[in-house]
């Protein structure tokens, strides 16, 4: 493994990392998230959230329901695009692959375009 210069440090980063950051930065009501997340699959509750992954442009999280069941749902990050045309157009995307393709892509069970929601942001809930 080669060691860096540290006079080539800077060309390792971001430019403006804080602002990267902070472009990715999203807050949403995770309760409402995880209520959402067992109602649509039919379980009395979520037991647990777990952040499964993080990048540029979308949050993924696992949830646990106290019945055994396991969902995955996705929370835009704001630089992602235009939201509403962003989540809607993944859903059809995926809808059209599983249903006309017979591509075995994951099944969607909730999703909302809009932040207009008690998530209080888009987000598709899929197994």
């Amino acid at each position: 493994m080669t060691t860096p210069n540290p006079d080539h440090e800077h060309f390792f980063r971001y430019t403006n990392e804080e602002k990267q950051l902070r472009d990715r930065y999203k807050a949403f009501n995770v309760a409402e998230l995880q209520s959402r997340a067992a109602k649509v699959v039919r379980s009395e509750s979520c037991i647990s959230i777990t952040k499964l992954a993080e990048g540029g442009y979308n949050k993924v999280f696992y949830l646990i329901m106290n019945d055994g069941k396991r969902v995955l749902a996705r929370i835009p990050n704001p630089n992602a695009g235009p939201a509403f045309y962003i989540t809607a157009s993944e859903v059809a995307t995926m809808e059209l692959a599983r249903d006309f393709l017979q591509i075995p892509v994951p099944r969607i069970f909730d999703w909302s375009a809009t932040s207009n929601n008690a998530v209080g942001s888009e987000y598709i809930i899929i197994l």
